[in-house]
């Protein structure tokens, strides 16, 4: 599966919201990861091959793992070399990261102690 494909219950849910309606639907930001998690997911190997080294997906854990890789591939975007799956993936983890900074500034966000 890549970028381009989707399985047919991820298809009619796409269809019916996209990446960005997932990410504007996302309340909390363990939500953000479920949908930055399940984004990756539908990133080939042969895809990933493409990515600078540095670009690859690791784990995402928290919102700080997002906003580094939204960093990372921003950063290699303006490589003369750069492939539109960095180029997708790149503006993908832009609007993630901007969805957790709107969350975790919310004025109902609670911090943990």
């Amino acid at each position: 599966m890549s970028l381009s494909e989707t399985s047919p219950a991820t298809g009619r849910k796409l269809r019916s919201v996209g990446w960005q309606g997932q990410l504007d639907q996302a309340d909390r930001p363990e939500a953000v990861l479920v949908v930055a998690r399940d984004y990756l997911a539908q990133v080939s190997p042969e895809e990933i091959a493409q990515l600078p080294e540095d670009c690859r997906p690791t784990r995402l854990v928290d919102a700080d793992d997002v906003a580094t890789y939204a960093f990372d591939l921003a950063r290699r975007q303006s490589s003369p070399d750069s492939s539109d799956v960095l180029h997708k993936l790149a503006a993908f983890f832009a609007d993630a990261s901007n969805r957790l900074s709107q969350l975790l500034t919310a004025p109902d966000h609670e911090t943990p102690r």
